[in-house]
């Protein structure tokens, strides 16, 4: 029988206290296991060169003091209340 999410999630909340007192080499250990499970699942995204251009120009807007106005806001908020509703 397969284990529910919630019980999955237990257990690996259990096993993050006991790995705190884990040492670095087993760590490391942990790390690549945990690297080459989420390659095998292909459960990484990859950002395209467009997407990471536009995560970084995020900051720089701000930095620069350029903030989307209120009604921008509004009307994105109205945008994907609508599409909730079709759904």
């Amino acid at each position: 029988m397969k284990p529910k999410r919630s019980e999955v999630i237990d257990v690996l909340e259990t096993l993050m206290q006991r790995i705190a007192g884990y040492p670095d080499a087993a760590l490391r250990e942990l790390m690549q296991a945990m690297d080459k499970i989420e390659r095998k699942h292909d459960l990484l995204y990859r950002l395209s060169d467009d997407e990471r251009a536009a995560v970084q120009e995020g900051p720089a807007q701000a930095k620069r003091g350029e903030f989307a106005t209120d009604e921008e806001v509004e009307a994105i908020f109205a945008r994907h209340r609508r599409r909730k509703i079709r759904k």
